[in-house]
């Protein structure tokens, strides 16, 4: 059965994004002139490739990119509080307001 491995791949899966969530958050903190939108119109062509610039894409990408900040620092003030370990038995979801 692939269901181990499949439970596996999504916990190290989880605690990837979790750590590099981590990683954004502290550069967004050493880089305060960069905000989301101007993060997002830089990505835009790598994540969009070959498509021209589409405003409601756009709001999108850079939604996602203030959620992946908010994550980070939530994540990185519970490695903080508690251990580093802390963001490696968190469930699937951490709600926003941690």
């Amino acid at each position: 059965s692939l269901f181990p491995y499949t439970t596996l791949f999504r916990s190290h899966s989880r605690i990837l994004r979790r750590l590099y969530c981590i990683v954004f958050s502290r550069f967004r903190e050493l880089d305060n002139h960069e905000d989301a939108e101007t993060i997002a119109k830089a990505l835009y062509g790598s994540y969009y490739p070959g498509q021209s610039l589409c405003e409601e894409k756009l709001k999108k990408l850079t939604a996602r990119i203030r959620k992946i900040e908010i994550a980070g620092q939530i994540y990185d003030n519970l490695a903080q509080v508690f251990c580093p370990g802390a963001i490696f038995l968190l469930g699937d979801d951490v709600c926003n307001s941690t």
